[in-house]
């Protein structure tokens, strides 16, 4: 049986048409799923819909029923540690709500916080820290229980990449070898695409995609970005139809995604007026990957 599952969840701010719209899916014991999507695409809303800050205004959302509330970790977009409190205090607080005994607490918050590297600021104030370690406090209190399910929106804003990587290996460890589940939403499309082993894509308020991380990039394995290199100068008339057809210009080289061209005629045309120095591709990552289809889907 599933850990938690959605049907046909809607959820719209009042007043607008913003919000998300028929999401559907199930999320398994060992899943590690990447939501993601542009700004506005309904990321930060669903994740406060399995977090009950908001409820469904049509379809439903259910766990299993061996869950209850305290088997959940949530560390929200908007920062929600308490400013009165100190570190170790605010850590603790996440395991003391569970229902944990105070030794419990104290060993918990003693080994999350190893693990994100916050036991130098146990007696400091939230005030007193930078943006960066903010945000580790937030997210060391929301797993220092050791949730079943981990609702993660940024997790890594304000981190630099040890810290990052360092909280993904964790959260890998948790889903694949303690199989618990995450769902997460970053920025970091890089991190999410090399840990996630599913993955949750919304555009505009829709499910575009969910399923295998691996499924996805393969579908798009034969989707390059060609880049060429030029000498010479090329005219107007050339630098405009390429950009008519997607391609960046930057200084001497041109690129592209190659699904979207035909390859053979852009080289034609560069070779009629310039030299072509150099050529290369690469394969589509996750970001580049993501602003394809956007790019299809709203065309």
């Amino acid at each position: 049986m599933a850990l938690l599952t959605l049907k046909d969840v809607s959820y719209f701010y009042e007043g607008t048409h913003n919000g998300i719209c028929d999401i559907s899916f199930e999320a398994e014991k060992g899943d590690f799923i990447a939501v993601v999507g542009k700004n506005g695409a309904g990321k930060s809303t669903l994740l406060n819909l399995l977090s009950g800050i908001y409820s469904p205004q049509h379809g439903s959302i259910t766990c299993s029923p061996k869950l209850t509330y305290h088997d959940l970790g949530i560390s929200p977009q908007k920062q929600s540690i308490d400013w009165y409190l100190n570190v170790r205090d605010n850590i603790m607080l996440g395991a003391v709500l569970t229902g944990l005994s105070k030794k419990e607490s104290q060993a918990a918050t003693d080994s999350i916080s190893e693990i994100l590297d916050l036991t130098d600021f146990y007696t400091r104030s939230p005030d007193s820290l930078s943006g960066g370690q903010q945000q580790r406090v937030q997210v060391a209190r929301a797993l220092v229980h050791k949730p079943e399910i981990m609702i993660l929106d940024e997790p890594t804003a304000g981190l630099d990449y040890r810290y990052s990587h360092g909280l993904f290996e964790y959260l890998k460890e948790k889903c694949f070898d303690e199989k618990k589940l995450a769902l997460v939403s970053s920025h970091d499309l890089g991190m999410l695409e090399d840990y996630c082993n599913k993955i949750l894509f919304l555009n505009q308020g829709q499910q575009f995609y969910f399923g295998s991380m691996q499924d996805f990039l393969s579908a798009h394995q034969l989707t390059r970005e060609i880049t060429i290199s030029f000498s010479g100068e090329m005219s107007d008339t050339l630098k405009k139809e390429l950009i008519d057809q997607g391609a960046k210009l930057e200084e001497q080289t041109v690129s592209f995604i190659e699904s979207s061209v035909d390859l053979n005629c852009i080289i034609g045309k560069l070779l009629a007026e310039v030299s072509i120095t150099s050529m290369g591709s690469e394969r589509l990552g996750l970001k580049e990957i993501m602003m394809q289809e956007e790019e299809t889907e709203n065309a």
